[in-house]
Protein backbone atom coordinates (compact mmCIF):
# COMPACT_ATOMS: atom_id res chain seq x y z
CA UNK A 1 0.00 0.00 0.00
CA UNK A 2 2.82 2.29 1.05
CA UNK A 3 4.47 2.06 -2.00
CA UNK A 4 0.78 2.17 -4.37
CA UNK A 5 0.64 5.80 -2.19
CA UNK A 6 4.41 6.89 -2.97
CA UNK A 7 3.53 6.51 -6.78
CA UNK A 8 -0.31 8.35 -6.88
CA UNK A 9 1.63 11.28 -4.93
CA UNK A 10 4.89 10.84 -7.42
CA UNK A 11 2.28 11.21 -10.54
CA UNK A 12 0.92 13.90 -8.61
CA UNK A 13 3.73 16.03 -8.32
CA UNK A 14 4.49 15.37 -12.14
CA UNK A 15 1.78 16.75 -12.96
CA UNK A 16 1.96 19.47 -10.76
CA UNK A 17 4.65 20.60 -12.23
CA UNK A 18 3.53 20.53 -15.92
CA UNK A 19 5.55 17.43 -16.97
CA UNK A 20 2.84 15.34 -18.12
CA UNK A 21 -1.01 14.69 -18.61
CA UNK A 22 -3.64 13.81 -16.78
CA UNK A 23 -3.89 10.59 -18.63
CA UNK A 24 -7.67 10.02 -18.03
CA UNK A 25 -9.06 9.78 -21.74
CA UNK A 26 -11.40 6.94 -20.62
CA UNK A 27 -13.27 9.51 -18.60
CA UNK A 28 -12.47 12.43 -21.11
CA UNK A 29 -9.96 14.37 -18.54
CA UNK A 30 -6.94 13.91 -20.99
CA UNK A 31 -4.99 17.01 -21.47
CA UNK A 32 -1.56 18.61 -20.92
CA UNK A 33 -0.67 18.93 -17.09
CA UNK A 34 -0.56 22.86 -15.96
CA UNK A 35 2.31 24.13 -13.62
CA UNK A 36 0.57 25.19 -10.43
CA UNK A 37 3.47 23.64 -7.92
CA UNK A 38 3.77 26.95 -6.20
CA UNK A 39 0.22 26.29 -4.85
CA UNK A 40 0.39 24.22 -1.69
CA UNK A 41 -1.25 20.53 -1.41
CA UNK A 42 -1.82 18.03 0.88
CA UNK A 43 -3.49 14.98 0.74
CA UNK A 44 -7.13 16.18 1.39
CA UNK A 45 -6.69 18.04 -1.80
CA UNK A 46 -7.56 16.74 -5.20
CA UNK A 47 -8.02 19.07 -7.67
CA UNK A 48 -9.57 16.65 -10.49
CA UNK A 49 -12.93 16.36 -9.45
CA UNK A 50 -13.17 13.05 -8.71
CA UNK A 51 -16.11 11.23 -6.86
CA UNK A 52 -19.59 10.33 -7.33
CA UNK A 53 -21.75 7.34 -6.96
CA UNK A 54 -21.77 3.89 -8.29
CA UNK A 55 -25.55 2.65 -8.49
CA UNK A 56 -26.35 -0.98 -7.89
CA UNK A 57 -27.11 -2.93 -10.52
CA UNK A 58 -28.47 -5.76 -8.46
CA UNK A 59 -30.14 -7.03 -5.39
CA UNK A 60 -27.52 -8.39 -2.71
CA UNK A 61 -27.65 -11.89 -2.26
CA UNK A 62 -26.23 -12.22 1.25
CA UNK A 63 -26.49 -9.53 3.81
CA UNK A 64 -24.36 -9.42 7.09
CA UNK A 65 -25.03 -7.38 10.25
CA UNK A 66 -21.61 -6.91 10.97
CA UNK A 67 -19.40 -3.91 9.14
CA UNK A 68 -17.20 -5.04 6.39
CA UNK A 69 -13.80 -3.85 6.55
CA UNK A 70 -11.79 -5.90 3.89
CA UNK A 71 -13.08 -8.25 1.01
CA UNK A 72 -11.51 -10.42 -1.32
CA UNK A 73 -11.72 -13.62 -3.52
CA UNK A 74 -11.00 -16.69 -5.47
CA UNK A 75 -12.03 -17.44 -8.58
CA UNK A 76 -11.81 -21.04 -8.82
CA UNK A 77 -13.83 -22.26 -6.05
CA UNK A 78 -15.85 -19.28 -5.98
CA UNK A 79 -15.34 -18.39 -2.60
CA UNK A 80 -15.87 -14.39 -1.40
CA UNK A 81 -13.90 -13.53 1.98
CA UNK A 82 -14.87 -10.37 4.24
CA UNK A 83 -13.37 -9.22 6.89
CA UNK A 84 -15.71 -7.71 9.61
CA UNK A 85 -14.47 -4.43 11.83
CA UNK A 86 -14.08 -7.21 15.17
CA UNK A 87 -11.83 -9.44 13.58
CA UNK A 88 -14.53 -12.05 12.21
CA UNK A 89 -13.51 -13.66 9.06
CA UNK A 90 -16.64 -14.67 6.93
CA UNK A 91 -15.92 -17.09 4.05
CA UNK A 92 -19.01 -17.42 1.21
CA UNK A 93 -19.29 -19.72 -1.56
CA UNK A 94 -20.90 -19.42 -4.58
CA UNK A 95 -22.36 -22.64 -6.73
CA UNK A 96 -24.24 -21.07 -9.78
CA UNK A 97 -27.95 -22.52 -10.20
CA UNK A 98 -28.06 -24.06 -14.27
CA UNK A 99 -30.67 -21.41 -14.65
CA UNK A 100 -29.41 -18.40 -16.40
CA UNK A 101 -29.71 -15.14 -14.30
CA UNK A 102 -30.49 -17.41 -10.97
CA UNK A 103 -27.52 -17.21 -8.02
CA UNK A 104 -28.22 -19.95 -6.12
CA UNK A 105 -26.33 -22.02 -3.08
CA UNK A 106 -24.40 -19.05 -1.08
CA UNK A 107 -23.88 -20.30 2.48
CA UNK A 108 -22.59 -17.53 4.81
CA UNK A 109 -20.35 -19.22 7.07
CA UNK A 110 -17.98 -18.32 10.35
CA UNK A 111 -14.50 -19.20 9.80
CA UNK A 112 -12.76 -17.79 12.45
CA UNK A 113 -12.45 -15.48 15.23
CA UNK A 114 -9.22 -13.54 15.44
CA UNK A 115 -9.38 -11.41 19.03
Amino acid sequence: MQRLKLTFWYNIDRCRGGADSIGLPHVGRDAKCINKSRIPLDEETCELGVGGSIEAVEVAVVEVDQKITALSGVVSPRIVLAGTEDGQILQSHLALDSTPGHNKGWRVRFVRHMP
